[in-house]
Parts: C-alpha cells; structure tokens; sequence
C-alpha cells in the first residue's frame, strides 16, 4: 500500500469520529466504512496508527469505542461550581474519614496495623520538591499466613475540587509513586456531573497508562457515593524513598505508631 493510500484510509476513518469528542463504536465505525468501500479488514491497523499518532483515543462501551483528542481536550476544563465544597482544603477531612472507616475494611487494611494522615496540612516542612505532599496518606504494616516477616505499604491519596479538570493531576500523583506503593488520583464530582467531558475521559486513559487509581465521589460524607473507577498497579519503590517521606511527612505521633507495628 503507497504513502497516499495509507493517508486516505486514515483520513477516512478519522472524519467519521464526531468533532465534539463524542465516542463512536467500532461496529458503527466498521458499518459506515464498509459503505464507502473502505477494506474493513484494515480497519484495525489503520485504527491503531490513528491511536499511536494521538488524534484518536480508546474508549468505553461493549466492543470498544473511539474518540477525538481534540486540542482542547489538553487544557482544563472549568465549571462553575458553589456550595459547602467548593475548596480543596474543605474535602481533606471528610474524605480521610471515608478511607479509615470505609476504604481500608473494604481492602482488607487493619486499623489497628495502620495510620491515616492528612499530609496536605504539613504547613512548611521541607518535603524535597514540587508534587511530594499527598493529600491524604496511610501507611500500613500487613502479615500473612504463609509469609514471613511485616511487610510496609504506603497508599497515596491526591484530592481535587469540583469545577476544575486538568489533565496535569495525573502527573502530579503519577510522582508519588517514587514513595508510594499505591496511588490515588480523587476527583469530588457533585451529582449531575458531566461524567462524559472530554477532559475526564482523558483522566481515565491517562490513570491507566500510568498505573494510578481513579476515584470518584459525589458528596464527601456519604460513604456509599465514592467508586473507584480505575484500581492501581502496585509499585515497588525504594526503601530509602519510603523511610524519607515517612521520616519528612508524618507527624510524630503517627511515627511513633508505625515504629511500634513494625
């Protein structure tokens, strides 16, 4: 197949895929192709240079969709937002009691083996950079039946507002990771959210590619309105990174609990 020939399926493909951001099925994409002479049984290739070049995104839907990463799908999105939770600060509390009551039995977590903090509030202690202060952090020490020895896990929690999506959050908590074996990106979306914007959809992507969590939740103090969309993929990072963000983030008291579980 010649350079002209590849452009035109390409090009075909790709003018069927709604401007808006609106997804649009394989099926539906293979049906109104093959009405056009389009050889169907390009489609996927042609698809996937489409996906590798960054003008298409997968997503969701039985049997797979597709959508526009438009150029605006990179800037934040706004909307304008009022009530109680409108501040960042505003959801620290009712979210860490969510995570200690609700979240850490859900994932087999021991209270009694672990500590929750709200690490957003260390004020300005030196925490060695920008994107190194989670929103909310627990530390657990675990044992197994089989296995011996304690084994220290430490779960990151990055919060963000209602009214306000960027893509950059993603980055943001994807640093945690050098400390974190497991990290959270937490978006507050109110009931009648639009849970179709562009910019979330490429939340989620971005969260799967990097191996982060994705939770959601609608009103901070009802535990049955948090979901975890995306779960994360477990992390190994090094000890000394571990013992610094520990020895630099937690309080003492806290410090003093993880001492005494290990």
């Amino acid at each position: 197949m010649t350079q002209d020939e590849t452009v035109k399926l390409e090009d075909q493909l790709f003018l069927l895929v709604p401007e808006d951001g609106t997804p649009i099925g394989n099926k539906a994409l293979t049906t109104e192709l093959a009405k056009k002479a389009f050889p169907v049984d390009q489609y996927w290739s042609v698809r996937q240079r489409l996906l590798d070049r960054g003008v298409l995104a997968r997503g969701r839907g039985m049997g797979g969709s597709v959508y526009r990463l438009a150029a605006k799908e990179t800037k934040p999105t706004r909307t304008k937002m009022s009530g109680e939770w409108t501040k960042e600060q505003s959801l620290y509390k009712p979210f860490a009691t969510y995570i200690g009551s609700t979240w850490m039995p859900e994932n087999a977590i021991d209270s009694r083996d672990s500590v929750v903090q709200i690490t957003a509030n260390a004020g300005s202690k030196s925490t060695g950079g920008k994107w190194t202060r989670p929103d909310v952090t627990v530390v657990s020490v675990k044992t197994y039946s089989y296995v011996p020895g304690r084994f220290l896990q430490v779960f990151t929690f990055e919060i963000k507002p209602a009214g306000y999506l960027d893509v950059a959050w993603v980055y943001e908590a994807a640093s945690h990771s050098r400390f974190s074996h497991k990290t959270f990106l937490c978006l507050h979306l109110p009931d009648g959210y639009d849970k179709d914007d562009v910019t979330l959809r490429r939340l989620e992507e971005e969260c799967a590619r990097f191996g982060l969590g994705l939770m959601y939740f609608e009103n901070p103090v009802d535990s049955e309105s948090y979901e975890t969309l995306i779960d994360p993929i477990g992390k190994n990072p090094p000890p000394e990174q571990i013992d610094d963000f520990i020895r630099t983030q937690l309080d003492d008291k806290n410090k003093e609990q993880i001492m005494k579980l290990k």
